[in-house]
């Protein structure tokens, strides 16, 4: 495996959602099945995002952006949350879990994850295919909390380079 490159959080791959959304079955397997802590988020035009934490244990987990989250601001109406609650997100908690989310563990799991993010994109979000989402993928390198009591958002967020370049592949062998 390749060192990890630092880049900050502004080198960013743009697609279009129609890209996004047909690789992202592939994507959910790829992030399933690799060993270490990896997240990618597709963000859309008007802010928007969902976003992909491949937790390196089997478990791959799901998010999409709340209200909960982005206090004081809202982004999603009550009938887009309750869309996303009828394609099986889970609603957000304050505490532990501030978007909604979704946790696949098996191949099943991967394909209702892959299905409720299209759908969310395209059914809840609206994004028409030919518009443009910007995909950023990085490595975890610390737990959320360290001994230094550094929290995630406040980390250097580093692209992993094998995983970039595999991300970024498959999404070309989509088109």
């Amino acid at each position: 495996m390749q060192t990890p490159v630092e880049t900050g959080t502004t080198e960013r791959r743009v697609v279009t959602v129609g890209e996004f959304v047909d690789a992202v079955p592939e994507l959910t397997t790829l992030l399933w099945g690799y060993s270490r802590c990896v997240v990618l988020i597709g963000e859309f035009s008007d802010g928007r995002y969902v976003q992909f934490w491949g937790q390196g244990d089997g478990t791959l987990r799901g998010e999409v952006i709340s209200n909960l989250n982005i206090q004081p601001l809202v982004v999603l109406s009550p009938y887009e949350e309750q869309l996303l609650r009828s394609l099986g997100w889970h609603v957000p908690v304050a505490q532990s879990s501030p978007n909604w989310s979704f946790d696949a563990n098996d191949a099943e799991g991967l394909r209702a994850l892959s299905c409720m993010v299209a759908e969310t994109i395209t059914g809840v979000f609206t994004e028409p295919r030919d518009a443009l989402v910007r995909v950023t993928t990085f490595l975890v390198t610390e737990s959320p909390r360290t001994s230094r009591g550094i929290a995630p958002h406040e980390q250097r967020r580093r692209y992993f380079v094998r995983a970039l370049s595999e991300l970024e592949e498959s999404l070309s062998r989509s088109v």
